[in-house]
């Protein structure tokens, strides 16, 4: 950090951030931290606010970090707390906004329209969702969070909503489903002119559908995965034996939430995708062909959040992989070829866990290998 403040430079009023930022008494410079930017509003010597494009935070100063307001570089800063709780979250589509009237639901999506992007965008969720049981639903903007306000390149937003709980992504009825959910704007079997993304299990389901010639993508389609377990997991292993034990932590989180166990068994979702379930070379094989970009995570405690917890005693209790997102080990998500801890990388590398990368948890607040959000944005 003190880095970033001694090589900090003054910007002009032309900055990208500049209509969102207010510094009428001030200067404005900009640092750059764990490759994040951000911008700093100096008033009197004293840093009052800093600008990034996912929050605005209002400073209070201690006595001791004033620095020099003039064009030379930022000398030092030998504390900086943020003690002020007004955070608020800026839009990549101003002009958008985003209620919950605009969801209009059919029999196995939930669907929003707008005129300003280009494509067709799919999502596809992972394993433990059952489908509309006439009390609400499936919560799409729990799962996938703000992901609409991050891809304005989108035409119309369509999530998914099907039984990942009491089928595998190895049922046929499910590949057809998950088929005709992303061929429905479609004059036949093959995906025209859209984007599409996948968690988890769903990028096994389209994968199979694919592989059974249920339907196919055209060139003008981009797929983009995240956190597949293309090899399968240990994390399901450990679930299906976990629930045989009465005693086990997996029981004992089943038997309050609901999740994971139907008596003593494992949802039957769970061992389709232990590692021996499946050859999933097969499976690897076209995705490596049809994905443009993948996203994995490498962290199981992630942004910091309710889902960290879990997802670091379920890594720990089944022996996962060194680097996992706490249900899917790197190995098992990362197709050849490189991977960049950069956002903007269609091959991305995110320290976060397997929550995260739905964008339902935001952006980290700073690294660019934490900006699960922002990934989406840069998916064309």
């Amino acid at each position: 950090l003190k880095i970033s403040f001694e090589n900090a430079k003054k910007i002009s009023n032309t900055h990208d951030l500049i209509d969102q930022i207010s510094c009428l008494n001030g200067q404005l410079w900009e640092i750059t931290f764990t490759n994040q930017f951000y911008v700093l509003c100096v008033e009197n010597h004293l840093i009052t606010k800093v600008y990034a494009n996912e929050f605005t935070a209002t400073v209070q100063m201690s006595p001791n970090p004033k620095i020099k307001s003039n064009p030379e570089p930022i000398e030092r800063v030998s504390r900086c707390p943020v003690s002020s709780s007004s955070f608020r979250y800026l839009s990549h589509l101003r002009n958008l906004e985003i209620e919950d009237r605009w969801y209009r639901k059919n029999e196995s999506s939930l669907i929003l329209s707008s005129a300003v992007g280009q494509k067709d965008c799919f999502f596809l969720h992972g394993s433990g969702v059952v489908p509309d049981d006439g009390l609400g639903g499936f919560p799409a903007k729990d799962y996938w969070g703000s992901v609409v306000q991050y891809t304005p390149q989108c035409k119309t937003w369509n999530f998914n909503q099907m039984d990942t709980r009491n089928k595998g992504w190895d049922d046929f009825d499910s590949q057809k489903e998950v088929c005709a959910f992303v061929t429905q704007f479609s004059k036949n079997n093959l995906v025209e002119n859209a984007i599409i993304f996948s968690h988890s299990l769903g990028n096994l389901a389209l994968l199979a559908g694919i592989k059974n010639g249920i339907c196919d993508l055209s060139e003008s389609t981009n797929w983009y995965g995240i956190q597949g377990p293309l090899l399968g997991t240990k994390a399901a292993s450990f679930v299906e034996a976990g629930c045989k034990d009465p005693l086990s932590a997996v029981s004992i989180v089943a038997a309050a939430t609901g999740d994971y166990c139907q008596g003593r068994e494992a949802y039957p979702v769970y061992k389709t995708m232990t590692p021996t379930f499946y050859p999933w070379n097969e499976l690897t094989a076209i995705a490596e062909r049809y994905l443009k970009g993948n996203m994995c995570g490498s962290d199981c405690w992630g942004l910091h959040t309710i889902y960290s917890p879990a997802l670091c005693l379920i890594d720990t209790l089944s022996a996962l992989e060194t680097s996992n997102d706490g249900m899917v080990p790197l190995a098992s998500c990362a197709l050849s070829g490189s991977y960049q801890t950069s956002s903007k990388s269609a091959f991305y590398k995110l320290q976060g866990n397997h929550a995260d990368g739905t964008c339902r948890n935001g952006n980290g607040w700073w690294g660019n290998d934490r900006q699960p959000c922002d990934w989406f944005k840069h998916r064309l």
